[in-house]
């Protein structure tokens, strides 16, 4: 879909990791956004037309993020890790 804006960046963690972001801007007048916290065995570049597609479909935005250890994040895959990384996402959403 040529009308959402894909913001890719980096954020880090109160644990010193830096995890990849991506913020898809689905629609001009979004509802709300979701945070979204993907499953397994993929990364937000895999991710990025799902969240297209849904965006579009439910009239929001997404915005979504790579666990430490997993794609191009830091830092190494743990349970601490896993809650300063969703910890993070929703500070640098807060942000935009």
């Amino acid at each position: 879909d040529d009308s959402a804006h894909f913001e890719v960046f980096t954020t880090e963690t109160k644990r010193g990791n830096t995890i990849a972001c991506m913020y898809v801007r689905c629609t001009d007048n979004p509802k709300y956004t979701i945070l979204f916290s993907h499953g397994n065995a993929v990364d937000i570049g895999q991710m990025s037309s799902f969240y297209v597609g849904l965006g579009s479909r439910i009239d929001c935005n997404i915005f979504s993020y790579d666990y430490s250890g997993y794609g191009a994040s830091t830092g190494s895959p743990s349970e601490k890790n896993l809650y300063a990384d969703m910890d993070a996402a929703w500070s640098a959403l807060r942000k935009r």
